[in-house]
């Protein structure tokens, strides 16, 4: 968990901030530039476990169903 937490903060948050910070629109010295960076993470943060939760949702429908289809054939 820290070597995927160092490697994302190193290879997309770090170039991310100095990226902004250097563009000069947040703030005079890029003292706001974190915050582009922890809007962007936040929302990918919140679209991941929307993704985790619908999909097991999802799954589940899906096996119901199956099972649903099972069970009408073996009725016939």
């Amino acid at each position: 968990m820290k070597v995927m937490t160092a490697a994302s903060y190193w290879s997309l948050l770090e170039p991310a901030i100095e990226n902004a910070s250097l563009s000069g629109i947040y703030g005079e010295d890029g003292q706001y530039a974190f915050v582009p960076v922890s809007i962007g993470f936040a929302a990918g943060a919140i679209f991941v476990y929307a993704a985790d939760y619908f999909l097991a949702k999802m799954v589940l429908l899906l096996q119901l169903i199956m099972l649903s289809n099972l069970a009408r054939l073996l009725v016939v």
